[in-house]
């Protein structure tokens, strides 16, 4: 199947638009924005971003730079694999300061399931691939469904797009995405 130079260009705007490490912080900042008092939500989005985010975003970078990394989306099943240790351990140590803290109980609750969603799609991955763009999207959606129905099914729809993005630009198999979005359902309903 020939896919058209434009259906291209759209799908790799979605989908860095849908990497996580773009999305989950947008979404989080916002929903503590929604939910927090200010200071409070600004600090635990700059926790977020500082602890997580940009730690995992600059080693990708740094392997991307240096050769060992193919690409940033970490299309690469075995170079994926050596990045979720340190996804789980930054992650985990999220979790912990959202409950030492005591939080907003959504977003520790939230915070959980996401490790989960994590801890789950590597124990898969030494057998498939799985799509963290699709799985981390559809649980977005589920979060935000709970929350705000509206902003939810916008961001559903989107997902959708993420994961045909995914197709599109062959990043991913079909299993692979399927497998993402039951994970990322399974990750977003257990709230």
């Amino acid at each position: 199947m020939v896919i058209s130079p434009f259906v291209c260009r759209v799908a790799k705007v979605v989908s860095v638009i849908g990497h996580p490490l773009l999305i989950l912080p947008l979404v989080f900042s916002y929903l503590a924005f929604q939910h927090l008092p200010v200071q409070q939500a600004t600090a635990i989005s700059a926790v977020l971003i500082s602890l997580v985010v940009l730690p995992i975003t600059w080693r990708i970078y740094s392997k991307v730079k240096q050769g060992q990394y193919t690409n940033f989306d970490l299309s690469d099943q075995t170079q994926r694999s050596g990045l979720y240790p340190m996804l789980l351990l930054l992650s985990g140590l999220f979790v912990l300061l959202l409950f030492f803290t005591n939080q907003f109980q959504p977003f520790n609750r939230g915070a959980v399931c996401f490790f989960l969603l994590l801890a789950s799609s590597y124990i898969i991955n030494f057998f498939l691939k799985v799509s963290l763009h699709t799985s981390i999207s559809f649980f977005l959606a589920c979060v935000l469904y709970s929350l705000n129905a509206p902003f939810g099914i916008l961001m559903a729809v989107f997902s959708i797009l993420v994961a045909a993005s995914r197709l599109v630009l062959k990043r991913h198999s079909l299993p692979e995405i399927l497998t993402g979005l039951v994970i990322g359902l399974i990750a977003g309903a257990s709230l």
